[in-house]
């Protein structure tokens, strides 16, 4: 039960604060959508696959390289929105 009320909850405050920004807030909007799409389509894909070809263990260091990945990019726009 926590676990939808609290995913509902994530998606609710992202596009909220997609949205609650000077301009452009339609596309922030697509990319927020594009983002949400393509993970639940290719989240349990590429997991399913590599429980499959490589172990059961491998979709929990999928996802932890996936959010590694994830945090990185995130340090970078930082420092490049800070730079100009």
């Amino acid at each position: 039960m926590a676990v939808p009320l609290l995913a509902g909850v994530t998606f609710t405050g992202s596009i909220f604060y997609s949205l609650y920004t000077r301009g452009g807030g339609g596309r922030r909007t697509g990319f927020h959508e594009a983002i949400i799409g393509s993970g639940i389509l290719f989240g349990p894909l590429l997991g399913g696959l590599a429980a499959e070809h490589i172990g059961p263990r491998s979709p929990y260091l999928l996802s932890s390289g996936i959010v590694l990945a994830g945090l990185i990019l995130q340090v970078y726009f930082l420092k490049r929105g800070r730079a100009t």
